[in-house]
Formats: structure tokens, C-alpha cells, sequence
């Protein structure tokens, strides 16, 4: 009986835990301006980076978690290029101080812009992540923040 009452106690207080996270949804092919309106999402909840949880789908799709916190510091997301076959030691620097993460890779078309960056018009289909010439390339976006 002991046994079952835990484990009851245990279910309560995950589920409790689990209302906490807030959830905000971006698509960065039809909303040029997700990054602005993420990054005003975190202002406004102020949460801890630990708690922050964002990925990024190929279709472009933006699912991000967050706990509501105290956080004083500034986050920002950062666009670079990602080589495909080896690492990038700039990107582990910023992992490794702790202070930024990845949050998603994007390939990039075959005219060298961001997918997001160039949705397609009216009638237009999205163009294809083809490169000419050379392995494909990748942006990389990082979640960083600095402490205040």
C-alpha cells in the first residue's frame, strides 16, 4: 500500500512539474521575424538558459520550452555557417563557456541565403536545399545569453 501511495505522490508532483514549462510555437518559413519574436518571448519570461529548450525542424517549425524564471541577463540567437564533415571550434567555444547551445541546423538553398531568409511568394514553391558543386553547407543557430 505504501508502495502505491508513492508512487501516486510521485505522478502528482511530475505532472505539477510538468505544467511549468511554457510553449511557444514559430514557423521561420512564414514568419521572417521568429528570432525577434522568440527572443521577446524569453524577455518576457526571463527563464533560466538550463530551462530552455528550442528545436528546429527542416520544414522550419520552431518548438520552444521554457520554465518562467528570474533570469536578468540577455539572450540573443546567432546565425553562422557550419562546415558538414568536421567540427567547428568556434561553436564549441561558446558551448564549452557555457554561455550558448545549439537550438537547430537549417540547410541552406542553392543560392546561398538561408531557407528562411528567402520564403517563397505567392504560387512560388520553396526552392530545393541543392548546392552546386561541393558538399552541402548548413547554418547553424545558437541560443547565447550573458549574465547581467
Amino acid at each position: 500500500m505504501m508502495k502505491w501511495a508513492a508512487a501516486g505522490a510521485v505522478l502528482c508532483i511530475a505532472a505539477t512539474a510538468a505544467e511549468a514549462a511554457d510553449y511557444q510555437y514559430f514557423n521561420a518559413r512564414t514568419d521572417r521575424h521568429w528570432r525577434a519574436d522568440l527572443l521577446a518571448w524569453l524577455a518576457k519570461d526571463k527563464p533560466d538558459p538550463t530551462t530552455v529548450s528550442i528545436g528546429i525542424t527542416p520544414d522550419g517549425d520552431v518548438h520552444a520550452y521554457a520554465v518562467v524564471g528570474q533570469f536578468t541577463g540577455i539572450y540573443t540567437i546567432q546565425r553562422f555557417h557550419h562546415p558538414l564533415d568536421r567540427q567547428s571550434k568556434g561553436f564549441g567555444a561558446i558551448v564549452d563557456g557555457g554561455t550558448g547551445k545549439i537550438i537547430g541546423f537549417r540547410v541552406r538553398a542553392k543560392n546561398g541565403q538561408a531557407r528562411e531568409d528567402s520564403p517563397p511568394g505567392p504560387g512560388q514553391a520553396e526552392p530545393e536545399p541543392v548546392q552546386s558543386g561541393g558538399p552541402p553547407k548548413f547554418d547553424v543557430y545558437i541560443l547565447t545569453w550573458t549574465k547581467q
